[in-house]
C-alpha cells in the first residue's frame, strides 16, 4: 500500500507540466488563457517551460508566440524560450513578426528586437552559422569537352571504302 502511495507522489511530481496545459485547452480554454494560467502557476518565469510545454501539447509556434507576446512576455524572451524548446531562430522570428502584426504591435521595433536578438545569438546549428561552423562546400569535377560528332563535309574526310 505504501509502495502504490509513494508511486502515485513520485509520478504526480514528474508529470510534466504540459499536462496542465492540455487539460485547460481541451475545457476549452485559448492558447492565451492556457499561456497566462500556466505563467502564473510558476510566478511568472517559466516562458521557455510554457513554450516547450505547449509545443508538446500540440499547439502550433505562431499561436504561442502571439499568446506570449499578448501576455506581456518582451520578444527578446519569446525568441529565447522558443528557440530553447527547439523551434528555429527562422522560425521563432518569422512568428513572432506575424504575431506583433495580428496584436497591433510597432512592427518596426519588432522587427529591431528579432534582428538584435538572432545578432546577439552564439552559433548553433539550427541558428546562425559562423564561417568556421559551415561544412565545406563540395563542388563536382569540371565535365570533360565532349569532341563535336564526326560530319564529313569534304572528300578528304569521306573513307575510300
Amino acid at each position: 500500500m505504501m509502495r502504490k502511495i509513494f508511486t502515485g507522489i513520485l509520478l504526480a511530481a514528474s508529470l510534466p507540466a504540459f499536462a496542465d496545459i492540455a487539460a485547460d485547452l481541451s475545457s476549452g480554454k485559448s492558447v492565451q488563457e492556457a499561456y497566462q494560467a500556466a505563467s502564473a502557476e510558476c510566478g511568472g518565469n517559466c516562458d521557455e517551460q510554457i513554450f516547450a510545454d505547449m509545443l508538446a501539447a500540440g499547439v502550433a509556434v505562431e499561436s504561442i508566440t502571439q499568446a506570449a507576446l499578448a501576455s506581456g512576455a518582451d520578444v527578446a524572451s519569446v525568441m529565447s524560450a522558443a528557440t530553447k524548446a527547439g523551434v528555429s531562430v527562422a522560425d521563432a522570428g518569422a512568428a513572432v513578426q506575424q504575431a506583433a502584426g495580428n496584436l497591433g504591435m510597432d512592427v518596426a521595433a519588432v522587427d529591431n528586437a528579432v534582428t538584435s536578438f538572432i545578432t546577439n545569438q552564439p552559433a548553433t546549428a539550427a541558428g546562425n552559422v559562423t564561417q568556421q561552423q559551415q561544412a565545406p562546400v563540395l563542388t563536382a569535377p569540371p565535365v570533360p569537352e565532349t569532341p563535336a560528332p564526326f560530319n564529313p563535309t569534304t572528300p578528304d574526310d569521306i573513307s575510300p571504302i
